[in-house]
């Protein structure tokens, strides 16, 4: 548990009957151990499953464990956990700047950026804020330096936006031509309109209509202005819609957590897992003679073999130290029983090998809706009627789920990364068993993507990091994006999605999704936004469509993605506030029908059956068009 294998403790505890007071104080250790090593999701999940105090947060050993944590994290490069961890503890800003003033490599690091980039270095030794993101390039500062010299408007990237920033920096240059421009081109006009407008807000209307301005005449939207208005749609509506409406988070609804899990799971287990499979056995048709008779080491033959040799190792370290006669012969006793076992496992082929394994991750899934499925119906008693009983059997029903779930993310991971490519090396040629894995994980690049959030999603429900507490009261806004790169290019970032800055397409790493968008009058975005942290917690991916047949003008949600610690716990207050601003929106720009995509939401409105399919209004600024999740695909219709 000190490392944060929850999984694992959880089998012992159950195997060994261990007492509770052992469990919670190992618990508690592991706890600190792993938030000293900066492993925050770790001690989080430690925290939720073994019910630690609330108060272990703000103890003075918790608090010196995170302050080591967060250097820690530094050190490796990992920005984000540091901020995470200095948000989570409410660090002293003094006492961790002091501690990163005071490491040696912090130092040489700072005076590089001097030498080669003494305006920015000026600028960032003047606050705690600004020097942090830079310390993302501790490890490889010839990138930050080369990025920053080149592309000098990055600068500012990581000025306004220390969590996301160093993210944009480190993608840049991977990034293609056309995403190259329309991010330079945001941050060009930004300049420009801040010069020229040095009181605005930039988070503000009047941001907006500037930006726009500048917009309209880039590439292709002068063509996607002239479209909308064509098809009789309120073009200064559509631009500078101003309605704002404000709300407060009430009391938690208490959404189950088997309603929470219900779309992460479907997604995981419905749809990417038979994918998956069927893909694979597709790849490996053509190489079925090779798998069939080539006998391969099975995983347990591997562990084995490796616990084999470590326990002859140690054996014979022991004896060159002189050690106890007695502890040799009982590794000795150990080492004989291992390759007795090793000995007794039958011989297996690679594709019997690969079918297990498959056979194996079917039947975790069973059981996952298995326990899916007591928990709903418990869930449901509890709604009904309170009892002390029905709710400690949901606790144990959840502890049992969260267990199948993670072993079935940690099997389903290992799978892909390491047995697959274990097996099919020894039965074909390294090179082509590479191929074959990478084919099938460029094949299935969108939905793995969106494996990665959701996998992010689930482990949240069962260890949500803000307190409810904390949202209850919260005053939020519903509202029109401003179009502001310093905010606008992470709203993947903000609400977890497949074109996070770092991501970039669905389809692609290669292209901005998020670039493409801001710099296309045809798409819109309305936010959800909490207003004591001013950031976006919810984006409604909006674009101006038309139907096939007859052209006449829609208004599609291409979808909505959200903080699921936001959106889980106001499900319905969120499905309430985003139905009525973007029917009013609608009917502003004086547009009669709203369809919605039927994938990957976060917050599900209600829609109704509904057969025409769409594509977007005007030209786009790419060639081949733009990543959008229901162009042309099945939608609902807003109800």
């Amino acid at each position: 548990i000190k490392i944060g294998l929850v999984n694992d403790a959880l089998k012992i505890k159950e195997t060994f009957s261990l007492p509770k007071d052992f469990i919670q104080k190992a618990a508690q250790e592991g706890f600190i151990s792993c938030i000293r090593s900066g492993h925050v999701d770790d001690a989080l999940e430690i925290k939720e499953t073994f019910n630690l105090p609330e108060e272990i947060i703000n103890s003075l050993e918790a608090q010196e464990a995170a302050q080591e944590g967060f250097i820690s994290c530094i050190r490796s490069g990992h920005v984000d956990d540091a901020l995470e961890i200095r948000e989570i503890f409410n660090l002293p800003e003094k006492a961790i700047e002091e501690k990163l003033r005071g490491e040696e490599e912090v130092r040489k690091y700072l005076e590089l950026i001097e030498q080669e980039l003494p305006e920015v270095y000026v600028n960032i030794s003047s606050s705690l804020n600004k020097l942090i993101p830079f310390l993302e390039f501790i490890h490889n500062p010839e990138k930050l330096i080369t990025n920053l010299k080149e592309n000098y408007f990055l600068k500012n990237a990581l000025m306004e936006n220390n969590k996301y920033g160093p993210r944009l920096v480190s993608k840049y240059l991977e990034l293609d031509k056309i995403s190259h421009k329309n991010i330079s081109s945001l941050y060009k006009w930004k300049e420009e309109i801040m010069e020229q407008n040095p009181d605005i807000n930039p988070n503000s209307i009047e941001f907006r209509k500037l930006m726009q301005d500048r917009i309209a005449k880039y590439e292709n939207n002068p063509e996607t202005v002239k479209a909308i208005e064509a098809a009789g749609i309120n073009l200064n509506e559509w631009l500078n819609y101003s309605k704002e409406d404000t709300f407060v988070l009430g009391e938690n609804e208490d959404i189950s957590t088997s309603e929470q899990l219900s779309q992460p799971l479907s997604r995981t287990l419905d749809e990417l897992l038979p994918k998956y499979i069927d893909l694979l056995n597709q790849s490996l048709e053509d190489y079925e003679k090779e798998l069939n008779n080539t006998k391969v080491l099975s995983i347990e033959q591997i562990k084995l073999i490796d616990l084999i040799k470590r326990i002859e190792e140690a054996i014979e370290k022991e004896k060159q130290e002189g050690g106890n006669e007695r502890k040799i012969k009982g590794m000795e006793k150990g080492l004989n029983a291992n390759k007795q076992k090793l000995e007794k496992i039958k011989d297996i082929t690679a594709n019997e090998l690969l079918q297990k394994l498959i056979n194996d991750l079917n039947s975790k899934k069973v059981n996952i809706y298995r326990l899916d499925k007591e928990l709903n119906e418990a869930e449901d008693i509890l709604k009904k009627e309170f009892s002390k009983e029905t709710k400690i059997k949901i606790n144990q029903i959840k502890e049992k789920l969260q267990k199948e779930i993670n072993d079935f993310l940690d099997s389903f991971t290992n799978f892909r990364e390491k047995e697959l490519n274990q097996i099919l090396s020894q039965a074909l040629k390294t090179e082509r068993a590479e191929s074959i894995v990478q084919s099938v994980e460029e094949e299935l690049y969108e939905i793995l993507n969106h494996f990665d959030v959701d996998t992010k999603n689930i482990k949240s429900i069962f260890s949500p990091k803000e307190k409810t507490n904390d949202l209850e009261g919260r005053y939020m806004s519903t509202r029109v994006w401003d179009r502001n790169p310093d905010i606008d290019l992470y709203q993947g970032n903000y609400s977890p999605c497949c074109i996070s800055i770092e991501t970039g397409c669905g389809s692609s790493p290669y292209e901005s999704a998020i670039a493409d968008y801001l710099t296309d009058l045809a798409i819109q975005i309305v936010n959800i936004v909490d207003k004591e942290k001013q950031i976006p917690v919810c984006a409604c991916w909006l674009w101006l469509g038309k139907d096939n047949k007859e052209g006449k003008p829609v208004l599609v949600i291409d979808n909505i993605e959200a903080n699921t610690d936001y959106s889980n716990k106001y499900q319905e207050q969120f499905k309430e506030q985003i139905t009525k601003y973007i029917k009013d929106y609608a009917n502003s720009i004086g547009v009669k029908k709203i369809v919605m995509g039927m994938y990957y939401n976060d917050v599900n409105l209600a829609v109704k059956e509904h057969r025409n399919e769409y594509i977007k209004i005007g030209l786009n600024n790419r060639y081949d068009g733009y990543y959008l999740e229901s162009e042309e695909e099945r939608v609902g219709e807003l109800v």
